[in-house]
Parts: structure tokens; sequence; C-alpha cells
């Protein structure tokens, strides 16, 4: 059976931010990468959508591709992937962006994705059955539980994974996505000219609490 390499490049999520990463993340940064990504993946898992792993990460998730660079950080057993492992390894995000980009295509075009990345829907748990309200307030309670810090700009990446990234697999919509991204968007462009500049200024349990939703200290 011949399999259509191209087209799955095409059809790829990772693979379309890899090449224009100013556009979908701010810059070339591989943590960032990562963090879209898992926004869309969290959709994908919370409309319940059948769609396969590789169409949102490709090969990225695929160890027989990924363990060289956790190899090339000295310590092979180090319990990270590749956003972690290249930014290790880099001075530059630039350039440890650039090497995954032309890694990634190069073993994609070679090797296709692996049956199980065909396949596997990774889950992130019960998110499908997660009421909405709780999930938000969830986010904004606990952010580095759902992308591994407090940054704004993670905060960014994660939301317009969710809702770019989403809505270019063709998701189906995803409850409040829309008030929260874009009520922060609506008054960082009021308070800053722009639509991104608050992410880049407060961290995200600032953020999330403009639009009213409760950050830990106010957990009972």
């Amino acid at each position: 059976m011949t399999v259509n390499h191209e087209g799955e490049i095409e059809s790829c999520l990772a693979y379309t931010v890899m090449q224009s990463p100013d556009s979908w993340i701010g810059g070339p940064s591989t943590i960032y990468l990562q963090t879209f990504l898992s926004g869309a993946l969290f959709r994908r898992d919370y409309v319940a959508s059948p769609l396969p792993d590789w169409r949102i990460s490709g090969v990225l998730d695929d160890p027989a591709f990924y363990k060289r660079f956790i190899a090339a950080t000295g310590h092979p057993n180090l319990a990270i992937r590749w956003a972690t492992a290249l930014a290790i390894t880099h001075h530059s995000f630039a350039d440890g962006f650039a090497e995954l980009r032309d890694s990634a295509l190069a073993w994609h075009r070679e090797n296709g994705v692996s049956e199980d990345q065909c396949n596997a829907l990774k889950s992130s748990g019960n998110s499908a059955a997660k009421d909405p309200q709780a999930f938000w307030n969830d986010l904004a309670k606990r952010p580095a539980m759902y992308f591994g810090d407090d940054s704004g700009w993670t905060l960014y990446c994660f939301l317009n994974g969710m809702r770019t990234g989403g809505d270019w697999l063709g998701l189906s919509a995803m409850p409040d996505l829309t008030n929260v991204f874009g009520g922060i968007m609506a008054r960082s462009k009021q308070s800053y000219g722009s639509p991104f500049a608050a992410f880049r200024i407060y961290n995200a349990q600032g953020l999330l609490a403009w639009i009213g939703l409760p950050n830990s200290e106010d957990s009972s």
C-alpha cells in the first residue's frame, strides 16, 4: 500500500505551525509549539472528536523520532520530550526550532507516522465529561497543571491552540472559549492597543482574573 506522506504533511497542524511560527505562536520556540499543540489536543479531547493524533502532532510524539533529542542532552533517561530537550541543547530558541522542523519533515517523508500515531487518540483524561465552568475555573486556579507554568504568553499559546489550532482542524466549538480568549484580547486591545500585548505583561492567573475567573487565592 502506497502512503502519500506529503498529503499527511499538509493535513498536520504541527507541520503547518512550524512553517510560519511567527503568525501562530509569536516566534520559533519549541516550548510555545508544544503548548499550542497541547491546546489543540485538549479541545479535541474536550469535544470528543475522533481526530487521530497525527493530525495534531505528526511524528513529534513518536519516541522513535524524538529520543535522539533527549540523548543529545547527555541524559537519555530524562523524563522529557522534544520541546524541553531542544531548549536544553540550543542556546538559540530559533536554532532548536529549526532543527525540530527540518528533522520532523525529513523523518515524516521517509517513514510517515507510526501505526500507533495513526490509530491512537491520546487523551488528557476526563476532559470531555467536565463541566465547562468547572474546567475554566480549574485552569484559572492551576494553569501550570495544563501548560507547565504561569506565563502569560504560554497561556496565549495554549488558548490559541484551542481556538485557531482547533478551528484549523475543523473541531467542534468549545464552550466559553470565545468568551475567555476574546475577553482577554479585547481588554488587552483597550488597555495597550493590541490584542496580544497583555499576554506579554501579565501572568496567566492575572489575565484569567480579568474576565472574572477565580485564582488560587480565591480557592476555599
